[in-house]
């Protein structure tokens, strides 16, 4: 009854219904940017009024682009948490580029991910290095730096397939179209692949502290760097909980990032 009535205010129907379930229709998905705007209204809404009453509920949804963060991450939610025990924290793991979709479709409402342009607010937290990862066997391993026209040549592993990712970014940006052999969907994969000699890849450095020893981390040419940062809506649109979180969390991030800092210098 609910969806039918939402349908006869619209004018359109909005679920496709046959034997094989239920699915949306071309004008529903039209519509779903402004649904997920009036639900997440909504949302700051009942919030904020919960707050007014002296109650802190809600939710969080975090999207993080690189495992690294996952440990300062769960030490800082597990702090909010003993001050904000009514905060509900959901943490995802994606790619920066899809993340970003997903910060726009107020999916998540805080992302850890390389810079990307895009309507939200940006907070640096670290700069780092794209580097070509090969094994130290390789006769390219004692040239450095290692020239990324070489991609054309050796045998490349790339890591998540259609996928934007900061190495397809590098890759783009340089015109240069590697002689792809292996496909992985996983960082660990990639590091297990290079270490047997079969090709090379590219990686971020801020991956590569579990490498293998077999591994040589090259600086790349030309150089690339990637910005990483903490990615929010806009601060008229996030809910008290996410304002709260990240007041308590950006401190905490900015400090790992420098400890991290100085431990690669």
């Amino acid at each position: 009854r609910m969806m039918a009535t939402l349908e006869s205010e619209l004018g359109f129907p909005l679920l496709f219904r046959g034997k094989s379930g239920v699915a949306p229709t071309p004008e529903c998905e039209a519509m779903l940017p402004s649904i997920r705007q009036v639900v997440h209204a909504a949302e700051v809404c009942r919030q904020n009024a919960n707050r007014i009453c002296g109650m802190e509920t809600g939710s969080v949804r975090v999207g993080c682009a690189y495992p690294e963060f996952y440990g300062p991450l769960a030490h800082i939610i597990a702090a909010f948490k003993g001050q904000y025990p009514g905060i509900t924290i959901d943490l995802s793991q994606a790619s920066s580029s899809h993340l970003l979709k997903m910060l726009q479709n107020h999916e998540v409402d805080l992302c850890i991910m390389s810079e990307r342009n895009g309507n939200h607010k940006w907070q640096p937290l670290v700069e780092d290095v794209i580097v070509a990862l090969l094994n130290k066997s390789n006769p390219r391993a004692n040239t450095s730096p290692f020239p990324l026209r070489c991609l054309e040549e050796e045998p490349y592993i790339l890591i998540f397939p259609n996928e934007e990712t900061d190495n397809s970014r590098v890759l783009k940006h340089c015109d240069i179209k590697p002689n792809i052999q292996f496909t992985v969907h996983d960082v660990s994969a990639a590091f297990q692949l290079v270490a047997a000699g079969l090709g090379v890849t590219l990686m971020n450095t801020i991956h590569l502290a579990s490498a293998p020893s077999e591994l040589a981390a090259l600086p790349v040419d030309p150089p690339s760097k990637v910005d990483i940062g903490l990615a929010s809506i806009a601060e008229d649109e996030q809910t008290p909980a996410v304002e709260s979180f990240k007041e308590f969390a950006l401190p905490k991030l900015l400090a790992f990032s420098n400890e991290s800092k100085g431990k690669r210098h």
